[in-house]
């Protein structure tokens, strides 16, 4: 489960039902996308109420558009909202643009951006940004989140210039729907606002990690590759931090994957973490995020970087977990052909976890003679070759 994604969604739907920051905490186990199709049901539930006399409102204000401005302020954003939804999107552009920013700001939060959409692409760029920066003013980013998927290029790029503060970008970033949209305005970024946006991991007191680790771990590949080594290459004390900060509010299902797209010299010194040594509630935490969001392939590649201490608390992390995640863990081996950072973790672990691991590697066995007799070879020579043999393993064998 990606736990900053379920914030930010948490964060909308409080925002829809009109309750409290914190109120749906409770809600947190559920999955994000669960949560979205509620938000998505509620609100549909919510603007399909009484239409009839929204459209005859609307028909009145699209015939009479001179008396909408004044009509909007005397009924109150939420009945506007509900209005401008019933009316043509070109005839709601244009009387959106006669009233004042901050009140379209308001009408935002009642809006449904999926029934507004052909209305928010024709709003003009320049009054959009006017619009965002009423929004900022009133520190609403999961409406602004809400409405850049429908923007269009020219008002994000716009909104991009006039809004130089990266820590505000972030904070509208964290809070959007679509991650795709989110890769494309990332690119919109010049590399060096990228990179201030990394940097901004320096920056205790605003204590925006959650923001960054949201971008970095959203967008694709090489997006995430460039702004994690920039990251990467920070002094250990913010590293450790980062760490710190995915262990104290369970964020290694967005961290890992992370990690395992930069580059070998970063992932070295990642993977090397004096936190990784001293601390062993880290390691066990990252290792069941691993198997719990089916990351083994990523995380075992890791250990052939990880000096002679960091192995040995890798495996004395690894020996804590139940015999179905090391199950897990050697399908992940079989498919990614991982075997021999696993035999190395496997050989640091008490004799009781690696015969359990001669018991799990006898359960793969007797579909490919080859292989099963290159595994004994290999496991012989990490000295695990008693406890495959007490476990019954042999090339062959049927299972």
């Amino acid at each position: 489960m990606n736990r900053l994604a379920l914030r930010a969604e948490l964060a909308k739907l409080e925002q829809l039902l009109d309750v409290e920051a914190g109120a749906l905490s409770y809600l947190d186990r559920v999955p994000e996308a669960q949560l979205r199709h509620l938000r998505a049901a509620i609100s549909e539930h919510l603007f399909d109420q009484d239409r009839t006399p929204f459209r005859r409102l609307a028909r009145i204000a699209s015939t009479v558009p001179t008396i909408a401005p004044w009509l909007a302020r005397l009924i109150g954003p939420l009945l506007t909202a509900r209005i401008v939804s019933e009316m043509p999107a070109r005839r709601a552009a244009a009387i959106a643009t006669r009233i004042a920013p901050a009140y379209a700001a308001e009408v935002c939060v009642h809006l449904d951006p999926r029934r507004a959409r052909d209305l928010i692409q024709q709003i003009p760029a320049h009054f959009v940004v006017d619009i965002v920066r009423a929004m900022i003013d009133r520190r609403d980013y999961p409406t602004m989140g809400r409405f850049v998927d429908f923007l269009t290029d020219e008002a994000i790029q716009a909104v991009l210039v006039a809004i130089d503060d990266e820590a505000e970008l972030l904070r509208i970033a964290f809070h959007m729907d679509s991650k795709n949209r989110l890769d494309r305005v990332v690119r919109m970024l010049p590399t060096e606002r990228r990179r201030r946006i990394v940097l901004l991991a320096l920056d205790d007191q605003r204590d925006l990690l959650d923001e960054i680790l949201t971008v970095v771990a959203s967008v694709n590949y090489a997006l995430k590759r460039e702004l994690g080594n920039l990251a990467a290459e920070q002094e250990e004390a913010v590293l450790g931090r980062i760490i710190q900060r995915a262990q104290d509010n369970g964020l290694w299902g967005d961290l890992l994957p992370i990690v395992a797209s930069l580059s070998e010299r970063h992932q070295r010194k990642v993977a090397n973490l004096p936190i990784l040594r001293t601390d062993p509630a880290v390691l066990v935490s990252l290792l069941q995020a691993a198997d719990e969001h089916a990351l083994w392939r990523s995380i075992l590649p890791l250990v052939e970087m990880l000096d002679e201490g960091t192995r040995d608390a890798f495996a004395r992390a690894g020996a804590q977990l139940p015999r179905a995640a090391i199950e897990r863990a050697a399908q992940a081996v079989l498919i990614g052909e991982l075997w021999e950072p696993m035999f190395d973790v496997v050989r640091r672990m008490p004799a009781d976890k690696q015969t359990e691991f001669a018991e799990v590697l006898r359960g793969l066995a007797g579909h490919d003679t080859a292989l099963d007799a290159r595994l004994l070879t290999r496991a012989r020579a990490y000295g695990l070759g008693d406890a495959l043999a007490s476990a019954g393993f042999a090339p062959g064998m049927i299972t």
